[in-house]
C-alpha cells in the first residue's frame, strides 16, 4: 500500500511549555488579574455614577426619564473611554522589555 502525497502542511509539535515567565516579580496571570480588577471598578464607577445621578434628577424634577437617558449615554461614552485606556495600558505593559527573575 502506497502513501498518498498531499500538499498539506506538516504539523510541527510545539515545544513543551515552561513555567510562566515573571515580570517584575509577578507572573503574566497576576498582571492580567490586576488589570481586570482595575478596569472593573473604573467601569462600575464611570457607568453607574451618571446613571444614578440621572435617576436622582428625574425623581427630583419629576421628569420622565430624560436625565436617566442622558446618564445612560454619558455612562456608555465613559465606559468606552475606560476600555480604550485600559487596552492602551495593557499594550504598554505587554511591550515593555521583560526582566526575568529567577
Amino acid at each position: 500500500m502506497e502513501m498518498i502525497k498531499t500538499n498539506a502542511h506538516q504539523v510541527v509539535p510545539s515545544p513543551p511549555r515552561s513555567k510562566l515567565k515573571k515580570v517584575d516579580g509577578r507572573s503574566n496571570g497576576a498582571i492580567f488579574g490586576l488589570m481586570v480588577l482595575d478596569m472593573t471598578w473604573k467601569l462600575i464607577i464611570s457607568f453607574l455614577a451618571p446613571v444614578l445621578v440621572g435617576d436622582y434628577l428625574d425623581h427630583r424634577y419629576h421628569n420622565k426619564g430624560l436625565f436617566l437617558l442622558i446618564g445612560l449615554i454619558l455612562g456608555l461614552i465613559l465606559g468606552i473611554v475606560v476600555v480604550y485606556y485600559s487596552y492602551k495600558s495593557a499594550l504598554t505593559v505587554s511591550t515593555q522589555p521583560k526582566k526575568e527573575i529567577k
